[in-house]
């Protein structure tokens, strides 16, 4: 049972982070503020974002997991404010607080419950997560240039700086770097790590439809998770292979997340203590954003 938790609390944790997503047009400049777009417009997909404004996040994920004959059904839930705290040269400095985190597992009749707004002892890392802010800055195109402040909030070092660099990179690093049409595609390859564990994600994404000051883009993805070179797995290790798909909806003019829903189906096999046991996950995830 501890194994199973541990094991499905990481991969809530490294799934979810893979699926927040945000983009801005700041190529038809009169038609994204007025709300109106022609049928051949580029749009240059960017951040632009504005010091001063803030915007909240709710992140829900639920997942069907099964691993060494154990079916388990988690429920994650976060909520999250970024504060936009300066532009420099393209760059935005923000400031990111998780206000919320909550998880409920369910497996072999055992029910487990951790919330930041809980006194448990089983609550502890999640109420030392919460209303505590780290800045992060980003470029235009997405890249997580660095995180500052991390490691005084993760002070058990679960997940180091560079992680979670690599983990919001993976999220947000999406754009095609050239101004696309309704119907285009591009590809975007990342890479994120969590302890001694690794994934893979190579995506297609597609500019579907550009509706007032809305746009959407679908996501198609292939995931592979295993572990690191040369790392201290204590005699587990795993390999994972799935896909991801999704659809989301922002807002033109200001780059923000107004809706999204991915689903992921992973599959593969485990080994611990010299056993193989198959492995799945299903998740569903659910994000929805707005300005404060």
């Amino acid at each position: 049972m501890k194994k199973t938790i541990q094991l499905s609390a990481m991969a809530a944790i490294l799934f979810a982070a893979s699926a927040s997503v945000s983009c801005n047009s700041s190529d038809n400049k009169n038609g994204a503020a007025s709300g109106k777009t022609g049928a051949g417009d580029a749009y240059d997909l960017k951040f632009n974002l504005k010091p001063g404004t803030t915007y909240t996040y709710d992140m829900d994920v639920m997942q069907n997991v099964e691993a060494a004959g154990t079916a388990s059904t988690n429920n994650l839930y976060s909520k999250y404010t970024f504060n936009v705290k300066e532009a420099a040269e393209g760059n935005s400095k923000m400031e990111v607080v998780y206000d919320l985190m909550r998880m409920e597992m369910k497996s072999a009749g055992n029910t487990v419950k951790m919330s930041s707004e809980d006194q448990t002892p089983e609550s502890q890392g999640f109420r030392d997560m919460v209303n505590k802010p780290f800045s992060m800055t980003v470029s235009p195109e997405g890249k997580v240039v660095s995180i500052d402040g991390w490691e005084n909030i993760d002070k058990s070092g679960a997940m180091k700086s560079e992680d979670l660099r690599q983990s919001m990179e993976t999220s947000l690093n999406i754009f095609p770097n050239k101004a696309v049409k309704v119907g285009d595609t591009w590809k975007k390859d990342a890479a994120m790590s969590m302890q001694m564990f690794k994934m893979n994600i190579s995506s297609t994404y597609t500019l579907t439809e550009v509706k007032g000051n809305t746009a959407t883009i679908t996501m198609d993805s292939e995931i592979k998770m295993g572990q690191e070179n040369n790392a201290q797995t204590n005699g587990m290790t795993m390999d994972l292979k799935g896909t991801q798909k999704g659809k989301m909806e922002v807002e033109l003019n200001t780059g923000m997340t107004l809706s999204g829903n991915i689903t992921q189906d992973i599959k593969g096999e485990m080994q611990a203590q010299g056993q193989k046991m198959p492995m799945s996950i299903k998740s569903e995830i659910k994000i929805t954003g707005k300005q404060k």
